[in-house]
C-alpha cells in the first residue's frame, strides 16, 4: 500500500490497496486531501513535527500512526517516508509506503 503527497502534504496518487484498507469506494476520495484529514487528531501535531525534521534532515521516516478509516474505526498502521525529487534532485513530497499492524 502506498500513498504519495507534495511537501504540503497533499495526496497526489494512492494505489487500490490503500484505497481499500480506508475503506473508501475509489482514489477520488483520497487524491486532493491532506493526509493528516485521516489520521486521529491527538497525533497530527507529531507527525507534523516528524515530517519538518525529515525534511530539515534529510532523512526519511518510518513511525506507527493511528488512522481514522472511512467507517469511523481506528486502525493502527505503519508508515516509511521517503522523499520524491525532481529531475534536479529537489524534494517535491513524499512516498509513504503503509503495512496495517491492526485495526
Amino acid at each position: 500500500r502506498y500513498y504519495s503527497r507534495d511537501l504540503y502534504g497533499y495526496i497526489s496518487d494512492v494505489n487500490e490497496s490503500m484505497v481499500k484498507l480506508y475503506g473508501a469506494s475509489d482514489k477520488s476520495e483520497i487524491v486532493g486531501k491532506n493526509y493528516l484529514e485521516f489520521l486521529v487528531k491527538e497525533q497530527r501535531g507529531r507527525v507534523v513535527q516528524r515530517s519538518i525534521a525529515s525534511i530539515i534532515n534529510n532523512q526519511g521516516m518510518n513511525d506507527e500512526y493511528r488512522i481514522r478509516l472511512k467507517s469511523g474505526e481506528e486502525a493502527k498502521i505503519e508508515v516509511t517516508t521517503s522523499f520524491l525529487m525532481d529531475s534536479d534532485g529537489e524534494k517535491i513530497g513524499f512516498i509513504d509506503v503503509v503495512r496495517k499492524i491492526s485495526l
